[in-house]
This record gives structure tokens, C-alpha cells and sequence, in this order.
């Protein structure tokens, strides 16, 4: 069984962007220099007014105590 809302989601032309920006972040994150752009930036985005971005900040602390994210984008 599936939420009508959670599928209109997955045809959303937006689907994605969020994975999208927290790789980006997460690269950013581990280059010498970015690490506090890239978090000032994913606490940005959280607070972004539409709410696509919210939990970003955590998603990208979350991802860096695991040692961050393959770096290789996405094919």
C-alpha cells in the first residue's frame, strides 16, 4: 500500500534536488577550507521557507561523524 502524497512527491520535478545539494555539501564539507561555508550553508537551506531542504543540517552532521559520503557524483 502507498501514500498518494509520498507518490506525487516521486513525480515531483524537484525529486532528487535534496540528495543532490547534501552530496554537494558533504564534498564541500571535506575539502580543507569548506567544512564551515558548507555548514553555514546546509543550516541556510534548513531554514529555507518552501521546507524541501529541512534536515539537511542534520542529514550533513550525520553523514560527516559516518565519515562522510562516497564523493563520486552520482551517474
Amino acid at each position: 500500500m502507498t501514500c498518494p502524497e509520498i507518490e506525487s512527491l516521486k513525480k515531483h520535478p524537484l525529486h532528487g534536488v535534496y540528495d543532490q545539494q547534501l552530496q554537494h555539501l558533504i564534498r564541500l564539507a571535506k575539502q580543507p577550507g569548506w567544512k564551515a561555508y558548507a555548514w553555514e550553508r546546509a543550516k541556510t537551506l534548513h531554514r529555507e521557507e518552501s521546507g524541501l531542504f529541512r534536515g539537511i543540517a542534520d542529514d550533513l552532521k550525520a553523514a560527516m561523524a559516518e565519515g562522510g559520503a562516497p564523493t563520486k557524483p552520482p551517474t
